[in-house]
């Protein structure tokens, strides 16, 4: 009886964790200036052996923007969580996709 109960309550763990700390959401249409590039890609992809390290979608919005010179911001984006589990690792990434702009600052 007791392996019956630690197997529930192993089965019903879970956690949470904060994912990322963004300037400007919107998911109304703005007027924004043309873009500087269309359809960037920033990924960012962690290992994981069991548990560890989550992937940082800051970084992959980073990447996203900085594959496009003189772009502040992204436009028309899409954020993918790819998870890609094997018998021990766990590949986590973040992939974002939009069009980068440049913002008057």
């Amino acid at each position: 009886m007791r392996i019956v109960v630690l197997l529930l309550l192993f089965a019903m763990s879970g956690c949470a964790v904060r994912i990322a700390d963004l300037a400007l959401v919107s998911n109304r249409n703005l007027k924004l200036p043309e873009p500087t590039a269309r359809n960037v890609v920033g990924r960012h992809c962690q290992v994981q052996w069991m548990v560890g390290q989550q992937a940082n979608l800051e970084e992959a919005i980073d990447r996203a923007q900085k594959s496009a010179e003189s772009a502040n911001a992204l436009a028309n984006v899409a954020i993918y969580y790819e998870l890609y589990s094997y018998v021990l690792v766990t590949r986590v990434c973040f992939r974002v996709e939009g069009d980068a702009v440049l913002l008057p600052e």
